[in-house]
């Protein structure tokens, strides 16, 4: 096996969009992922012979022009997602409707504006979402509805940092109006797969890497597999995995997230939706108490549908979150929060529950022991810069979704990927 220019480690989204434009621009590529398969929390997995996503799902414009100008193969769909909310619905991308949803509610409307307009010049600055809705609003419809970035990066309120909805235009991340990958997430780890292929990576899974330590102007890499250990060198290493060490290690973590996984029969979804929310009055509440490793009745959950050829059975991922320090359900609890979810399905979508034939729970102590990490979208809630790509020495590199820059989602991995890999090739002869 002859050493190759540059080493990554890891193969998710950030991971192979990386391998794939070194290998455009000439360079001898390894890319190696300790699992048995490519593509990271981007992908699906097979559970009695039906598909389930693994955690990513739906990508934003910025996203999918990165692998547009990258020549991936993979198609997108544009879908709209629905809210659901005390018996209204909203639905996104955000429009004019959704404007005058909210004047239904005029003087809170009002005072929204209001926020929006000062909240910059606030002293001391408004820093989280609570913040801000603890200035301006009252308990209510239009603070609830606020509140619910927070539950989509998997945080309370208290801290979910503005800068979050900032990042949307500064970075051009375009989640404002996401797009599905044709086939599913698996179809787009295929062709980011055949891609790097094609451009000659060297793709090792099954593959853990050990040690990754400087020698003279080489990096050397340790790789354990079940067979042997050997070290290969290259001039540049590119670490994607998730950088733990480069945040202080007293450092909050985001909350876990839990499936439920419905098999459905003979049901036939809207195909103008890909993602179904139910947000509970007090939704912001509840996040603050789950935050706390507290159960709730009430509590924010997401669901969609994956993509079938199969014309009868229809496999759904229900997303929620588990109280900080729980990691796994009992029985008592799956049947509780499976009692619950049912009965908030039925007012979303009528029907639908009454054509479910299978489910299970996927915890997150499961999700670990399969994965290999934790499921959560915010893997570390820092409010300060996001690690930088460069480590300090010429020869290794930060990439992935815990490095610069900030976003924490697929879309924040990919851009990475192309920000690590222009400062490799600017230092690369």
């Amino acid at each position: 096996m002859s050493n190759p220019d540059i080493i990554v480690i890891g193969a998710g989204l950030s991971g192979l969009c990386t391998a794939l434009t070194l290998a455009q621009q000439n360079k001898h590529v390894f890319l190696i992922e300790q699992l048995d398969r490519f593509g990271g929390l981007c992908g699906q997995h097979d559970v009695n012979g039906h598909s389930y996503t693994i955690a990513c799902n739906d990508f934003g414009n910025g996203m999918i022009n990165s692998l547009k100008r990258l020549g991936v193969k993979t198609q997108f769909e544009k879908k709209k997602s629905r809210v659901f909310y005390e018996g209204e619905t909203i639905d996104t991308p955000i429009d004019f409707m959704f404007l005058l949803k909210l004047m239904k509610s005029p003087q809170q409307f009002a005072a929204l504006l209001k926020g929006i307009w000062q909240f910059r010049r606030t002293s001391p600055p408004l820093v989280t979402i609570s913040d801000f809705t603890n200035a301006y609003l009252k308990p209510g419809r239009i603070k609830d509805i606020v509140e619910i970035p927070a539950y989509l990066m998997g945080t309370s309120p208290a801290d979910f940092n503005l800068k979050y909805l900032a990042y949307e235009t500064e970075y051009k991340y375009g989640y404002n109006n996401p797009g599905v990958p044709v086939g599913g997430p698996n179809q787009l780890v295929s062709d980011l797969v055949a891609a790097c292929w094609d451009h000659g990576v060297t793709l090792l899974k099954n593959t853990k890497v050990t040690e990754v330590k400087e020698k003279g102007a080489h990096i050397e890499v340790t790789m354990n597999t079940a067979q042997k250990v050997s070290t290969i060198s290259a001039a540049k290493v590119i670490d994607t995995r998730p950088h733990s060490k480069a945040y202080p290690p007293d450092t909050k973590q985001g909350m876990m997230l839990c499936q439920l996984r419905l098999l459905t029969k003979n049901h036939t979804f809207d195909s103008r939706y890909h993602t179904y929310l139910h947000y509970p009055k007090d939704g912001g509440n509840a996040m603050d108490r789950l935050d706390k490793g507290q159960w709730c009745a009430q509590f924010p959950f997401h669901f969609f549908p994956n993509p079938t050829s199969d014309n009868k059975y229809t496999a759904i991922n229900v997303f929620f979150y588990q109280p900080r320090g729980i990691t796994h359900l009992d029985e008592a609890k799956q049947q509780q929060l499976l009692d619950y979810i049912l009965a908030c399905i039925d007012k979303m979508l009528p029907k639908l529950s009454d054509s479910i034939v299978e489910h299970h729970f996927f915890d997150a102590q499961s999700f670990f022991d399969e994965f290999h990490q934790w499921p959560q979208v915010m893997p570390f809630i820092w409010h300060g810069n996001k690690p930088s790509n460069q480590t300090g020495s010429q020869h290794i590199f930060r990439g992935g979704h815990t490095a610069y820059p900030p976003g924490d989602h697929a879309g924040a991995a990919v851009l990475s990927a192309e920000i690590v890999s222009n400062l490799v090739m600017k230092e690369t002869p």
